[in-house]
C-alpha cells in the first residue's frame, strides 16, 4: 500500500515534538492535522473514539482550573484531537508514559539545580502516542489492558 498511515503519524508527531520544545506551543494546525488523522483512522469504533476525546483533556482542563498553568492550551487541544486516532485505551496509555517520561525529565532539571518554571509537554505526549502506536495495539494497550492480563514477551513485540 502507497499511503503508510503510521510512518506519516510518525513523522508528524516528530515535528509537532520538536516545534513545542522550541517554542512551547503546539499551533491549532498540529491539533487540525490530530483531528483529520483521526477522522482518516480506520481505528478505533467511533465511541471509542468520542471517549478518547475527552478521558484526557477533560482532567487536564479541570486540573488547569484547580491549579492554574498546569498544561498549556495547546497539550490539552493536542490530546483531546488524538483521543481520535488513539481511542481512549491507547490515550491513557499515552498520557502515562507521557507523565513518567516528562517526571523523569522534571527529575533531571531538579538534580542538575536548572531553574525553569515551564517545560514543554507536547514531546512527551508525542513520544507517549507513538510508544502506545508501536506497541500497545498489540497488547490493547501496555498500561491499561483491561481485555486480558499483559503478558510481558508480548510488551517488546511490534505491531503488525
Amino acid at each position: 500500500m502507497f499511503f503508510n498511515y503510521d510512518y506519516y503519524l510518525f513523522i508528524y508527531l516528530t515535528v509537532v515534538a520538536i516545534v513545542d520544545f522550541k517554542t512551547m506551543t503546539i499551533p491549532n494546525v498540529f491539533v487540525g492535522i490530530a483531528f483529520i488523522f483521526g477522522l482518516l483512522s480506520p481505528q478505533p469504533t467511533v465511541t471509542e473514539k468520542l471517549i478518547g476525546v475527552f478521558i484526557i483533556s477533560v482532567p487536564m482542563i479541570l486540573l488547569n482550573l484547580l491549579v492554574g498553568e498546569a498544561f498549556g492550551g495547546g497539550d490539552i487541544k493536542f490530546m483531546a484531537a488524538s483521543g481520535l486516532f488513539l481511542g481512549w485505551k491507547l490515550e491513557l496509555t499515552t498520557f502515562f508514559i507521557a507523565v513518567l517520561v516528562g517526571g523523569v525529565y522534571a527529575i533531571y532539571l531538579i538534580i542538575c539545580k536548572k531553574e525553569e518554571k515551564y517545560i514543554a509537554f507536547g514531546p512527551y505526549l508525542c513520544v507517549g502516542m507513538m510508544v502506545s502506536l508501536l506497541w500497545g495495539k498489540s497488547n490493547n494497550s501496555l498500561v491499561f489492558n483491561l481485555d486480558k492480563e499483559i503478558k510481558w514477551k508480548n510488551f517488546i513485540k511490534i505491531r503488525k
